[in-house]
């Protein structure tokens, strides 16, 4: 069953990173920096991995004592648990799989929203 289900999968994870693309490219362009040159006095940090792995909260959640000791505003942004994602990525079908990223790009799409509050991001790779 999984053969035909995970091609219906696939299609539907094409079409929401379609979908968030657009939807990311339009908020890119209405909010575009015109003042590139003024102190940086945020950062937005967007997770890949979540922060109950080993060392993840090493590359990017510890920063932010640095930084407010500096006066910056530091945000991190995390979207799972290493729970869901062994339940799904690496217990779940290819059906599991497809669905589980689709759902990553959709909880994802509301912190990138919000990135036009920074002065800078940091993006770490991938979209779970």
């Amino acid at each position: 069953m999984d053969f035909i289900t995970r091609k219906f999968a696939y299609i539907y994870l094409k079409l929401t990173e379609w979908i968030v693309n657009i939807i990311v490219w339009v908020y890119a362009f209405c909010y575009k920096r015109k003042d590139k040159t003024r102190p940086i006095k945020s950062i937005g940090a967007y997770w890949y991995n979540p922060p109950d792995i080993t060392g993840s909260d090493l590359r990017m959640g510890k920063w932010e004592t640095f930084f407010k000791e500096d006066g910056i505003k530091f945000s991190n942004f995390h979207i799972n648990s290493l729970q869901e994602i062994v339940k799904k990525v690496e217990k779940g079908s290819w059906t599991c799989k497809y669905f589980f990223f689709s759902k990553c790009l959709i909880r994802r799409l509301p912190q990138i929203l919000k990135a036009h509050r920074f002065d800078v991001i940091w993006i770490d790779v991938s979209i779970s």
